[in-house]
């Protein structure tokens, strides 16, 4: 079946998908289904974008390219940054600005304005991907991008579990309501906000599909582990939303499961401990990144695997010990 150009197409893992190339990037669109799939490209072509002229203005340009590359791929998180970068952040110094008389020096002023060391970041990104994509339709002369100073902004590293707190962890979640969303956490590392995506449609024998929050790796499948199966268990008679409970409802369980622990975590803590636990026990470290939905190992071995110093110190005693044998029966 094709659809515009597209063939829609059955994946091994049994997914549907269908490949888009557009400006010399290449999309994809995965559906459970062939007809599934055949209606998300009808809806990513639903709304076409109007033709843009070098004499609009720039907020123009820039719905124009929000409406082609953007609104049809990314996730509704996402979207909602960049249009809080364009309305709170440019929209202001740049709105009144014509297409044909952009310059890197304004938006590079523009971005230095913003306080915000992530939103910062947000805008350079965006802007940049905003001229290349303008560039590449011909719609501006020049490709400015490399004249756009890139921000980054300093990522809060999680902290690991150690194995005691682990155990406390597992044991106290059992006596609060929702505790089994903690387990989750635990023992499949997803993000904060990917739990509340997950749909008893998205668990199979085998594997849990991970309908990602950020780039297209993240949308991804892990295995069932045992302890998930324990958690998928009470959650079986569901349907749609494995987890219907409010952010607030999630914080309020936050914080009766640490009175219990006796310690301070967050939720991101127990996607880096999961990291851990898989690097512990000898899990390689591009598996790892791809179950965690992370597009290269680099941010994976940066801010996720802690290996911890009891752990360290167990292996240290195992080598020490494997050492001594080796020097015993040469000696003999």
């Amino acid at each position: 079946m094709k659809y515009k150009g597209h063939k829609i197409e059955k994946r091994k893992d049994g997914r549907w998908q269908a490949r888009i190339r557009e400006n010399g990037k290449q999309h994809f669109v995965y559906a459970k289904s062939q007809i599934e799939c055949l209606n998300k490209l009808k809806e990513l072509y639903k709304d076409k974008p109007k033709l843009i002229k070098p004499q609009m203005k720039l907020f123009e340009a820039w719905e124009y390219w929000y409406n082609k590359y953007k609104k049809p791929l990314i996730r509704e998180d996402t979207l909602k940054n960049i249009r809080s970068v364009f309305k709170n952040q440019l929209s202001i110094l740049l709105e009144n600005k014509n297409l044909k008389d952009i310059n890197s020096l304004d938006f590079n002023l523009a971005i230095k304005k913003i306080n915000k060391p992530r939103m910062k970041e947000y805008a350079s990104q965006y802007i940049k991907d905003f001229l290349k994509s303008l560039y590449k339709e011909k719609l501006i002369k020049y490709d400015i991008t490399d004249e756009i100073k890139s921000y980054h902004s300093p990522r809060k590293e999680g902290n690991s579990l150690t194995i005691e707190q682990r155990k406390i962890l597992v044991e106290k979640s059992y006596l609060i309501e929702n505790g089994e969303m903690f387990r989750f956490y635990l023992f499949s590392g997803v993000r904060p906000a990917e739990i509340f995506l997950i749909k008893d449609t998205d668990i199979e024998k085998e594997f849990i599909h991970i309908p990602g929050t950020k780039t297209e790796k993240s949308d991804r499948y892990i295995p069932r582990f045992k302890q998930l199966d324990e958690v998928l268990e009470k959650l079986k008679d569901i349907k749609g939303p494995l987890f219907k409970i409010s952010e607030t409802t999630r914080k309020r369980r936050i914080y009766e499961l640490r009175q219990l622990c006796g310690f301070h975590f967050n939720v991101k803590d127990l996607r880096t401990t999961f990291a851990t636990m898989c690097a512990e026990n000898g899990v390689q470290q591009n598996v790892i990144a791809k179950w965690l939905g992370h597009t290269n190992v680099t941010t994976t071995n940066k801010y996720y695997i802690k290996v911890l110093n009891d752990y360290e110190r167990e292996q240290i005693k195992n080598l020490e010990h494997k050492i001594d044998s080796q020097i015993d029966s040469q000696n003999c």
